[in-house]
């Protein structure tokens, strides 16, 4: 993975999803890494990758949709 930064990283593969695309609607590429265990659905996590130069405008983002969220 080339230039890219973790932003984001969650054991709920469907919130991971959801800050995708929350990252997607505000104009944000991002890419998912699913490192969670097929066997062992408890394990591993499913992570947020973004280019460097657009990581702090995520995590920002980020940070608003956790505001939403709760």
């Amino acid at each position: 993975m080339e230039d890219l930064t973790k932003v984001f990283a969650s054991s709920d593969p469907i919130r991971a999803d959801l800050v995708q695309s929350f990252l997607s609607k505000n104009g944000i590429k991002s890419n998912l890494l699913d490192r969670k265990d097929s066997a062992y659905v408890m394990l591993g996590e499913v992570a947020v990758f973004v280019h460097s130069k657009d990581a702090e405008k995520a995590r920002e983002l980020i940070e608003k949709f956790d505001d939403i969220d709760e």
